[in-house]
C-alpha cells in the first residue's frame, strides 16, 4: 500500500515539477494527510516505529534547510516530499532514494552538458529523476 501512495505522490508532483517547475502547496498538503494516514495504518498494523519514520523525514528536513541556507538551490518542496516520503518508506529507504536521485539527475545533467543541450546554469526539475529512481527499485527489488 505504501508503495501505491508513494508512486502516485510522486507521479503527480513530477509531473507538476516538469511542467510548471514547482508543485502545488495543495499537493503537498493533500499528499501530507495520506502519509499521516498511512503512518497510522503501519502503526497500527505493528509494521512501522516511530523513529524510523522521524528517520526518514529527516532526510527531507536537512534537504528543506539545504533549501533555506542556499536561497533555493534546492527547491523547498523537494525537501518537503522527501518527508512525505520518509514517512512511509523510513530512513534507510529513503536515504537510498535520494542518493539514488542524485545519481540519476548528475548522469543526466552530465549527458546533457557534454551534447550542449543545456547550459551549466541550466535548473533541472528533480521529482522527475526521483520518480524515475523510485520505480527503478520497486522493479529491481520486485523482479531481481
Amino acid at each position: 500500500m505504501k508503495y501505491y501512495f508513494i508512486f502516485c505522490l510522486l507521479s503527480i508532483c513530477g509531473w507538476f515539477d516538469l511542467k510548471y517547475r514547482e508543485i502545488p502547496r495543495i499537493t503537498l498538503c493533500f499528499g501530507a494527510i495520506g502519509a499521516n494516514l498511512l503512518l497510522i495504518i503501519q502503526i497500527f498494523e505493528g509494521n512501522k516505529v516511530w523513529w524510523d519514520c522521524l528517520g526518514g523525514m529527516s532526510v527531507g528536513i536537512v534537504l528543506v534547510l539545504i533549501s533555506i541556507v542556499t536561497n533555493q538551490q534546492i527547491g523547498i518542496g523537494d525537501g518537503i516530499l522527501f518527508v512525505l516520503t520518509g514517512i512511509g518508506l523510513g530512513t534507510i529507504e529513503n536515504i537510498i532514494l535520494l542518493i539514488s536521485s542524485l545519481c540519476i539527475t548528475g548522469l543526466t545533467s552530465l549527458v546533457l552538458l557534454t551534447t550542449k543541450k543545456i547550459g551549466r546554469k541550466t535548473a533541472l526539475p528533480f521529482i522527475p529523476f526521483v520518480w524515475a529512481s523510485f520505480v527503478a527499485e520497486i522493479f529491481f527489488n520486485r523482479f531481481l
